[in-house]
């Protein structure tokens, strides 16, 4: 059972991030875990396969690219799905009735225009709060970016936020000159470091201006009730190696065989895992 000290922790961690809808977790990863995701992440880019490949529009593609559904890609990026440092929080904050419901691999090449692509400030779940209407979204999903280079000085492509945004009734107001809003803050981030935010807290990609490549990968974990945004399956031979958490995480277990719906099956190695812990 974990101490006192780690569950004070885990609750100050939880309590700002209620207050500000973000949070920032200093050496999340190891630098042995940067280094095994990275190589997996070069592969992947050097190699340039179609398989999960997406290049953002925002952002001319010479200057981005982005790879999802990673955990059928490379199985190191395993060590991202549920770390000791991170996902104990996320249960905590959002409760053991989770999956994955988003894996990306994001390259901001350098040297990109500072100008390019301002004022893409929005909220994840795109269209949950003009749907439902920015006074009535609920928290549903948290995002974790983990940042396998260092993006601490200005202009190496770190994403922006406006802390305390999560609980706007409606949509942030941008300054017509600049694109940006009010209070925004750039995070101080180096390699291993991990940022969380949850869908309604407004964020938007800094331009990476720097010769260096932005290297970063993001995990977005929600409710088992809202639906993956880019993946359904994941190969049967990683299922089967994975612990019972890890594999709620990647397998949709709420039906039966028949194909019909069941109750709360889907979340139970989780529920318990939690219980075990203390942590809902």
């Amino acid at each position: 059972m974990p101490d006192g000290d780690w569950k004070a922790r885990l609750d100050e961690q939880a309590a700002e991030f209620n207050e500000r809808g973000m949070l920032i977790i200093r050496d999340a990863v190891s630098p042995e875990t940067v280094e095994r995701v990275t190589a997996a992440a070069d592969r992947i880019v050097e190699e340039a396969g179609p398989a999960g490949r997406w290049q953002g529009k925002a952002i001319s593609v010479n200057k981005r690219v982005e790879y999802r559904g990673l955990y059928n890609l490379d199985e190191r990026f395993m060590d991202l799905l549920a770390p000791r440092a991170v996902f104990p929080l996320i249960v905590r904050i959002l409760g053991a009735n989770l999956h994955m419901m988003s894996s990306q691999l994001l390259y901001a090449h350098g040297f990109q225009d500072p100008a390019e692509g301002n004022g893409l400030w929005h909220r994840d779940l795109i269209g949950s709060s003009e749907d439902l209407g920015y006074d009535n979204t609920p928290r549903m999903a948290i995002r974790v970016g983990y940042y396998l280079s260092d993006v601490s000085e200005p202009g190496s492509g770190i994403t922006l936020f406006v802390p305390g945004s999560h609980k706007l009734k409606e949509p942030i107001p941008l300054n017509p000159d600049t694109g940006n809003p009010e209070g925004f803050e750039r995070p101080d981030v180096r390699a291993g470091d991990a940022v969380l935010w949850e869908n309604r807290t407004f964020h938007a990609p800094e331009n990476n201006t720097s010769p260096n490549r932005r290297k970063a990968v993001m995990i977005q974990y929600g409710y088992r009730w809202v639906r993956p945004v880019d993946y359904m399956t994941h190969p049967r031979e990683l299922l089967d190696r994975c612990d019972p958490v890890t594999r709620q995480l990647l397998e949709s277990t709420d039906f039966n065989d028949d194909g019909s719906m069941t109750r709360m099956k889907g979340s139970r190695a989780l529920t318990e895992w939690a219980a075990e812990l203390r942590l809902a």
